[in-house]
């Protein structure tokens, strides 16, 4: 399957079908997502998290480029009550979840969701914005069979371009002071770097992800700030290990769903201990 290729279209017209699920998200927040499809994942928690890991004080705009359902940009204004967040999202589906969820949530006046590709700025409100959060797909076309279920396709594979556009549009409407949390496969670190650096950001944080300590790091956390004529790449954190040897989360991986307010599961309480 091809870019140029039709998916088939896995969204029901009325949202209340039992393809739809209504989750826990942050706090008494919950979210709409296809049952079948792309639902909320460990990407979307680590691009959230480290955006509050590694923001100043308080946001006042917050943009989430390619927002999928919304599970990030939610997440964001409920950490950050005093902020209005913007998403935008090329599927029509995965927009419609989005607004259904912020509806849900009765946070109209201050999270939106776009219908649009984010490469089209004109469709973007005008920045600045003073974070910017990106959770892009990062499996390059050919890399793998691409799933006929659309939402599945497109956030997984390079079908709407790559890091390289999600960074050029960033930098174009990042406020002066601002920052960038960006999540991407840990193979290709060194495409992250380059792009940053055409896009005229520089990398100022950045953290590898295991699944557990027997692992290769599945995914990056970076923090991107706009390049002041220092282009050294930094000591990377410390690692973050989401799970133990026996797939229970790790004591730093439940730290920081509480802390985006995400309820404890029965199955993590056996995890409390573990470091």
């Amino acid at each position: 399957m091809t870019p140029m290729q039709s998916f088939t279209d896995p969204f029901p017209d009325a949202l209340d079908s039992p393809n739809v699920s209504l989750d826990a998200l942050s706090g008494s927040w919950r979210i709409y997502q296809l049952r079948d499809g792309h639902r909320f994942s460990t990407d979307d928690v680590l691009t959230a998290h480290y955006a509050i890991e590694h923001f100043p004080g308080v946001p006042t705009r917050i943009l989430d480029l390619g927002c999928g359902i919304g599970s990030i940009a939610l997440m964001l204004a409920w950490t950050w009550r005093s902020a209005t967040v913007v998403g935008v999202e090329a599927q029509a589906g995965s927009a419609k979840l989005a607004k259904r969820s912020i509806a849900y949530n009765k946070e109209e006046d201050r999270v939106k969701v776009i219908h649009s590709d984010f490469r089209e700025r004109h469709h973007i409100p005008a920045g600045p914005y003073d974070l910017i959060t990106c959770s892009p797909p990062y499996l390059p076309v050919g890399s793998g069979t691409i799933s006929e279920h659309s939402q599945k396709a497109y956030c997984r594979f390079e079908l709407r371009g790559g890091v390289e556009d999600y960074l050029a549009t960033a930098r174009a409407l990042l406020a002066p002071q601002g920052g960038i949390s960006l999540v991407f496969g840990a193979r290709w670190n060194d495409r992250v770097v380059e792009a940053a650096r055409n896009a005229g950001l520089a990398i100022r944080q950045w953290q590898e992800v295991f699944p557990h300590t027997e692992r290769e790091p599945l995914m990056t956390l970076f923090w991107l700030r706009p390049e002041t004529g220092d282009w050294t790449v930094p000591t990377p954190e410390k690692p973050l290990i989401t799970r133990d040897i026996d797939g229970r989360r790790t004591r730093a991986m439940l730290d920081l769903r509480l802390r985006l307010g995400m309820p404890l599961m029965p199955w993590d309480a056996a995890s409390e201990g573990s470091p």
